[in-house]
């Protein structure tokens, strides 16, 4: 089962309206599908490989937020010689400190948050 906060928590966690509350929480429940959101939609135009579902739902929930883009947080382990492992994505919002929705990809789980204190707390 995808748990995810309640609509009145997204409200005041995030500073948003009902509506868009609802929107974040459809999204990352998957019970809204992100193709129907503009900016997913012209992206997966432009892709040569489909981007995966939660890449898809990150692009929406940036859009309902109008947020800065999602972006991904590298973990300290390395995949090769060169590339680390990505711990996890979020809507950047313009500040270290701003609530958010966090995709934690270890466990697989959104969480609301900030990405700074994401990665103080888990010591990334």
């Amino acid at each position: 089962m995808n748990r995810f906060s309640t609509v009145p928590t997204i409200m005041s966690f995030l500073n948003v309206d009902k509506e868009t509350a609802k929107k974040v929480r459809g999204l990352v429940k998957e019970d809204i599908d992100p193709e129907e959101f503009e900016s997913v939609q012209k992206w997966i135009r432009e892709c040569y490989n489909r981007p995966s579902q939660d890449e898809l739902i990150m692009e929406a929930l940036n859009e309902v937020l109008d947020g800065c883009g999602p972006e991904a947080i590298e973990g300290s382990e390395y995949v090769d010689s060169y590339h680390r492992y990505f711990v996890a994505s979020y809507v950047n919002m313009g500040d270290t400190y701003a609530g958010t929705v966090i995709l934690d990809h270890r466990s697989g789980r959104y969480l609301l948050g900030t990405w700074g204190g994401f990665v103080e707390h888990n010591n990334i």
